[in-house]
This record gives C-alpha cells, sequence and structure tokens, in this order.
C-alpha cells in the first residue's frame, strides 16, 4: 500500500508499508483451491455464496500483526492456512462462509490502514488480482465511504500489470546506478542500487 501526504513533494516521502492484504489474497486463493479445486475464487463467487462470520472475523482482526506500527512487512510466514485454523479454533463454518469473511477481512486491512495513515485521502485505486473481485471491491466502496474507489486501469495501467511495470522500473533505476528502495517501507539502514548485473 502507498499514500501520498498533500504537503510531500516526491515519492521518497510517501508512506509506504505492507498492510498484509496481499498476503491475505493468497490464503483466499488457498482456502478457494482446498475446498473449491480452484485456483481462485473466480468473480467472487465462492465468497458471495457465504455468510461473513463476525466471530471469525473478529478473531482475525485482533491478531497483533495489524496493530503493529510502520515500517512493516510479511509474507506467507505470518498468513496462511495454519494462521487461519488457529483463528477457526472452535468454530465449525462452512467453507463459503470462511470465504467470505476472508473476503471482508482482507477489506477491512485496507481501510483500516487508510483511515489511520492517511485520513485524508480522497481516491483509492487497486490493482492485481482483487481488482477482478466484485465482492471486495464492494466491500472497500462500502468500508471507505465517501472515498472515490476505482482501478488503475482509470489512469491507464491495467491491474494486472502494476507488478510487472514496477519490477520494470527497479531494472530502470539499477541500471542507472540509482537507489530502489525506501528505507522507512521495511526499516532497511539505507538507500542501496537493488540487482546485480552479470555480463557474459
Amino acid at each position: 500500500m502507498s499514500t501520498q501526504h498533500p504537503h510531500s513533494p516526491t515519492w521518497l516521502e510517501w508512506p509506504f508499508f505492507d498492510d498484509s492484504h496481499r498476503q491475505l489474497a493468497v490464503e483466499l486463493d488457498a482456502w478457494c483451491q482446498q475446498h473449491q479445486g480452484k485456483n481462485y475464487d473466480l468473480g467472487g463467487q465462492f465468497a458471495a455464496s457465504g455468510e461473513i462470520n463476525a466471530g471469525l472475523l473478529d478473531a482475525c482482526l485482533d491478531d497483533e500483526w495489524f496493530g503493529r506500527l510502520p515500517p512493516k512487512s510479511t509474507g506467507r510466514d505470518q498468513f496462511n492456512l495454519a494462521w487461519l485454523e488457529t483463528k477457526m479454533q472452535g468454530m465449525e463454518l462452512p467453507a463459503a462462509d470462511v470465504q467470505a469473511s476472508l473476503t471482508v477481512l482482507t477489506a477491512h486491512t485496507i481501510a483500516n490502514s487508510l483511515k489511520k495513515e492517511m485520513p485524508m485521502c480522497k481516491r483509492v485505486l487497486v490493482c492485481g488480482g482483487g481488482s477482478h473481485n466484485p465482492v471486495l471491491m464492494q466491500h472497500l466502496l462500502e468500508l471507505l465511504a465517501p472515498m472515490q474507489i476505482d482501478t488503475t486501469a482509470s489512469h491507464g495501467l491495467d491491474p494486472d500489470y502494476v507488478e510487472a511495470a514496477a519490477f520494470a522500473w527497479l531494472a530502470k533505476e539499477a541500471l542507472a546506478k540509482r537507489p530502489g528502495n525506501l528505507p522507512a517501507v521495511t526499516g532497511a539502514t539505507g538507500l542501496r542500487v537493488l540487482g546485480v548485473l552479470y555480463p557474459k
């Protein structure tokens, strides 16, 4: 996630951080694959067929990770099916209800982070697979109202190409021998040129 403060003149001063929604999306896919035999929840249909379980949602949101201050970053070591099982202890829920609850959890983590870190935000641009999930997008619309919710397509960048474009930019910066990292994101000790060239 990235936000821009209205008084920050350059992108280097933007407050970037990982709010974990990407890893939660991976968990959504893993749950869908386990119970539907599909790689992801196409069109949010699996989630739409279930009911949100408030108990599971609250248990997940209570995780200490969400209360940590940035800079922070995580991966599958933090959010995975084993993590989900610990949150579901004592709960016997239909698989579709779990999918519905994880979908709204993803929306909550995004909304909570934006409201806390960028309370003056007026517009959110969504990219990646989640932009194709109408259930997730509807949750974002409701949780972030009156913010304007759109995808990066409205600015000429296909939502599925944002990550590829980011890596192309990182390669360009490496070739120019310019730093490609932001210490404020991960807590690194300083700016670094990322990547190494190995001529043949």
